[in-house]
């Protein structure tokens, strides 16, 4: 959902026209869901407190970009602590935009991470743990993955013994 506000200044009415869809008399700010990709325009028709008119058109002002899904993996996901895992991206669509990765890794050794490379943890305490990857582009999107209890793992079982005579 964008947001497009009206700062003509003395504008008592506005009517826009965004990507087809009117939006009559409405207040200085609305919000419109675009449901396709592609560059879009937008048309404002604003009345000022005299009864003058003005009309603009913003023509590609905004870009709207498919739906980017960011996944990753692990080579283990259960076991017995301590455990040494190493996380990859498998899913990383390309863009114009450069991106920046942080990753987080709670209950890990080291909870932080940034960059795209594979990231290599290590898990001393018994649990399940979320991973979560935040991949930010310079156009201002932002592209969360989170996986709730993605590891798991129990704390190694000391052997016992009984002996019987």
């Amino acid at each position: 959902m964008v947001q497009f506000t009206d700062v003509t200044p003395n504008s008592a009415q506005r009517n826009w026209v965004i990507d087809g869809s009117n939006y009559a008399l409405t207040a200085d700010t609305v919000s419109h869901f675009f449901v396709t990709v592609g560059y879009k325009s937008l048309s404002l028709v604003v009345v000022d407190s005299f009864g003058c008119q003005g009309v603009s058109q913003f023509i590609d002002t905004i870009q709207v970009l498919p739906d980017l899904n960011f996944d990753f993996s692990a080579n283990i996901r259960r076991g017995c602590t301590p455990k040494t895992i190493t996380f990859q991206l498998t899913q990383d669509p390309n863009t114009p935009y450069s991106k920046s990765y942080s990753w987080a890794f709670p209950g890990s050794n080291n909870p932080a991470g940034s960059g795209k490379s594979n990231q290599t943890r290590t898990y001393n305490n018994a649990g399940a743990f979320d991973v979560n990857l935040v991949v930010k582009l310079d156009n201002g999107c932002t592209y969360t993955t989170q996986k709730p209890g993605f590891v798991q793992f129990a704390d190694s079982i000391p052997p016992q013994l009984k002996v019987r005579n």
